[in-house]
């Protein structure tokens, strides 16, 4: 492999393409007539049958990185939108090969070789992609870069710099109260610029959504969610008993830690511009620049056991990173893999506060995870599993790496702990709005722009209630779901990352206790990747289930009396 930014890019060739998937039915059909190779042709066809997504995949994952690197980037805008389109044509023919293996005789056979969660993607993958649904889905695609390049478009003059939305939000954490107004201030004249915009994308996509679900057979997009999103162990109303429970067991909590939060700044109301400084002599930040906290990193990993030291050193000879945020670059975080290379790819946006190593050891326990299920799984969907058990690989990292942020904030270490801890807990509730306003949205999808809005805002006071706005008429009206950018990219893809939250408390609590037995268990859930369902990898990790009934209290009594007693490495 080379370096990522010399990586040769070429778009794949649909002929090519069709070759490797004909190569394989002709062996699938060779097995289906040789009843004694019959087995060991069908394992190889459908091997052979997975190498053709990986050929798609890996030109198209290169054009995605390098387009959200600069979303203003022509060549590379005008390469996702042939992605748009192949990827639904690709489908299609691939959709053919899918079924010969879901409804063939070898199924039972494959099943046994490779596990069944292979399959049983597939099976959502056909019900959840097909071709009924083909223009809904590139008009989707559409939307969905309309809306981060509206996102990304922040260019703000503050404090005599051009500042973006990452840039802005720094300084939301300054000392200077009045200085934080101001930034507020800003954002919410930015926000407010690009609101009509924003809702005139979201509700297009929610008519978008619900079309293509219902013309894929669903009753409505909440199922068609559920289904692509493999969400087989659970339903909605398993989802809103495990909302109750957040309602019952942590957003009391969380009223103490931003009552704390307040007292601790002497403010007599603890506003959103505000919110973001947990310490009054200023948050903790992180010791020099970029390159210092990357090879600091290096540090911590090898440190941390020899599997995050192969990893990280991997990362960083091929620098699979774009870390500094920058004009025009896509304001989000992610991690994603480059199937061919058996190699993750970070993207951040430092901005030279706390965050930065927030999202570099968050992204980089996803990029762990998939490095080391691509050495273990032979099939390009186990690269990862469900949204669920990913950010819980991905929340346990952050955790794990508390003994060694010295190296990142020498004597604020203990103050980083002590804030990301209590801010990990506050953004539970936060998912569960955004799950909940999703739900919503889609059992009344005749909602105008300000029903929108005046929902959202119903939700917060009910999962947030400190939340004030210091009278700001546009964030007061609701319009802050608008910054939840996942509903626009991932719809349904918020309630995961709670579930994964409490996941990662668990392992962080067996880990004080027992460093070496938690690493084997995340270790053991890491390298099974997505080979089996989301309940059958929490047995597999040694996790207890959020939604059995007393587990989010017993998790919370734990976590409630670690904050106690001050301890958090």
């Amino acid at each position: 492999m080379q370096k990522f930014k010399d990586l040769a890019y070429a778009r794949p060739s649909l002929s090519a393409l069709l070759k490797i998937y004909r190569s394989s039915m002709k062996l699938y059909r060779e097995a289906a007539r040789n009843a004694a190779a019959g087995k060991s042709a069908a394992q190889e066809a459908y091997l052979k049958f997975h190498a053709l997504l990986g050929e798609f995949d890996t030109p198209n994952t290169i054009a995605y990185i390098r387009s959200t690197i600069n979303l203003k980037d022509e060549f590379y805008a005008k390469e996702m939108k042939f992605y748009g389109i192949a990827r639904a044509l690709t489908l299609g023919i691939a959709m053919g090969g899918v079924k010969k293996f879901l409804y063939g005789p070898f199924r039972s056979d494959l099943e046994a070789a490779f596990g069944s969660q292979s399959l049983r993607f597939f099976e959502a993958m056909i019900k959840t992609n097909g071709l009924k649904g083909l223009v809904e889905t590139v008009k989707e695609d559409r939307l969905v870069t309309q809306s981060k390049k509206v996102s990304a478009s922040c260019s703000v003059e503050f404090k005599g710099e051009t500042q973006n939305i990452y840039g802005l939000s720094k300084f939301l954490q300054s000392i200077d109260r009045e200085e934080r107004r101001e930034a507020y201030g800003e954002l919410a004249k930015f926000q407010e610029s690009i609101a009509p915009e924003l809702e005139d994308v979201f509700e297009k996509l929610v008519a978008l959504r619900i079309k293509k679900a219902k013309k894929l057979g669903y009753a409505n997009y909440i199922d068609y969610a559920y289904e692509s999103r493999m969400r087989y162990d659970y339903t909605p109303a398993d989802a809103a008993k495990f909302r109750e429970q957040i309602l019952l067991h942590i957003v009391p909590l969380c009223k103490e830690i931003m009552e704390a939060q307040r007292k601790r700044l002497g403010l007599d109301v603890l506003t959103q511009y505000d919110s973001a400084l947990f310490f009054p002599e200023g948050n903790p930040v992180p010791l020099g620049n970029k390159d210092d906290i990357v090879a600091a990193a290096a540090q911590m990993y090898k440190e941390l056991s020899p599997e995050t030291d192969e990893f990280f050193q991997f990362m960083a000879e091929y620098e699979l990173f774009d870390l500094e945020t920058r004009p025009n670059k896509f304001a989000a975080g992610y991690c994603i893999p480059l199937i061919k290379y058996k190699a993750p790819f970070i993207f951040a946006n430092f901005n030279g506060t706390s965050d930065d190593i927030v999202v570099m050891t968050h992204e980089a326990g996803h990029a762990f995870e998939i490095y080391h299920a691509a050495r273990q799984q032979k099939l390009t969907e186990y690269l990862a599993s469900t949204a669920e058990i990913n950010e819980t690989h991905s929340m346990t990292m952050e955790s794990f790496t508390f003994p060694w942020m010295e190296l990142f904030f020498g004597e604020d270490a203990d103050r980083y702990r002590e804030m990301i801890f209590a801010k990990r807990l506050c953004s539970i509730p936060y998912y569960a709005s955004a799950e909940e306003f999703q739900e919503e949205i889609f059992k009344n999808p005749g909602m105008t722009a300000n029903e929108r809005r005046q929902l959202w805002r119903n939700i917060e006071k009910k999962y947030m209630p400190w939340i004030d706005y210091a009278g700001n008429a546009f964030f007061e009206s609701g319009a802050a779901w608008m910054r939840v950018q996942i509903i626009f990219f991932y719809p349904f893809y918020s309630m995961e990352y709670a579930l994964a939250q409490l996941c990662a408390y668990q392992y962080y609590l067996h880990f004080l206790e027992d460093r070496g037995a938690a690493w084997t268990d995340y270790f053991r859930l890491c390298a099974a990747g997505g080979s089996k369902g989301y309940f059958e990898l929490l047995r597999e990790g040694n996790l207890k289930n959020p939604f059995e009934e007393g587990v989010v209290k017993e998790i919370m009594d734990a976590v409630k009396a670690l904050m106690e007693t001050g301890e958090k490495n």
